[in-house]
């Protein structure tokens, strides 16, 4: 088992689902997205991000999380695993068939100590086996150097498994910056991603730039061609630090074309 990286606090998770249910049904498709892995400060903005995805149309039995290799610790720039994890909601099993597909691409390397206190998937981890109880999960963490070229032949793969799947885009965007800086890098970031062209995205806008263009090409590559930024926040939103902070970013990518706002949705339900 690798150890989910929320085991502290373990009623906060369903407390806020308990608070903030889920809103009214959207009538789009989505299955690829964005948001933190910064917990516990951001602990509400990844529980709106699941309230998201759990409005949109669409069965999710397969989670693959995409995240930094924080601290490089794997051997290749890609890096899957085939172990469970162990959360404080049950254990939540690898896909192993899909792990067993996606390991044979050239670019990805399977192992498993090196992804076993890897934050950005086992924050993930807790949230998907709390509201997804039958769910399964596909690790994938990046390399900052992760070339180009095996980011494409991973969005390759991953656009023809999009039926079955939901990708998550574990990523946190500016940091240690004051919060008029961070809002002037988070900006463009948003702009980056709206364009659907992440060409220009730096390890200063992002923790993990391969990841958020390996997001946008599975995007392009898939159909989901139409972004959405539903929700931007910095930590000091919720700390009240404004000196060294993080920023946040929640995305969908949408199919349909007739996208209702989600926060729009929200604030109708909240009047009534």
């Amino acid at each position: 088992f690798i150890i989910s990286s929320w085991n502290k606090g373990p009623q906060q998770i369903p407390e806020f689902f308990q608070i903030n249910p889920q809103g009214q049904p959207l009538q789009d498709v989505t299955r690829l997205g964005i948001t933190s892995h910064h917990l516990p400060t951001a602990l509400p903005f990844i529980g709106n991000f699941y309230n998201r995805l759990r409005a949109s149309s669409v069965a999710r039995e397969t989670f693959v999380v995409v995240g930094p290799d924080h601290f490089e610790q794997c051997s290749g720039v890609a890096t899957t695993s085939d172990m469970a994890y162990k959360t404080p909601y049950g254990t939540l099993p690898t896909n192993h068939e899909l792990v067993v597909e996606l390991s044979q691409l050239s670019s990805v390397n399977l192992e498993n100590e090196c992804l076993d206190h890897e934050h950005s998937i086992g924050v993930h981890a807790a949230f998907i086996k709390y509201l997804y109880p039958n769910a399964k999960i596909v690790a994938l963490t990046l390399s900052a150097d992760t070339p180009d070229a095996v980011l494409q032949e991973i969005a390759s793969f991953l656009s023809e498994e999009i039926e079955n799947i939901t990708i998550i885009g574990s990523i946190d965007f500016s940091h240690y910056q004051n919060t008029t800086q961070a809002n002037l890098l988070d900006d463009v970031s948003q702009q980056i991603i709206l364009s659907m062209d992440a060409s220009g995205i730096k390890l200063i806008h992002a923790d993990s730039p391969p990841s958020v263009k390996l997001l946008v090409e599975t995007a392009k590559k898939s159909g989901f061609l139409q972004p959405r930024v539903f929700e931007r926040a910095n930590s000091a939103d919720f700390t009240g630090n404004r000196d060294n902070t993080t920023g946040y970013l929640n995305v969908v990518f949408v199919k349909s074309a007739a996208f209702v706002s989600y926060t729009a949705q929200r604030s109708a339900d909240q009047t009534h």
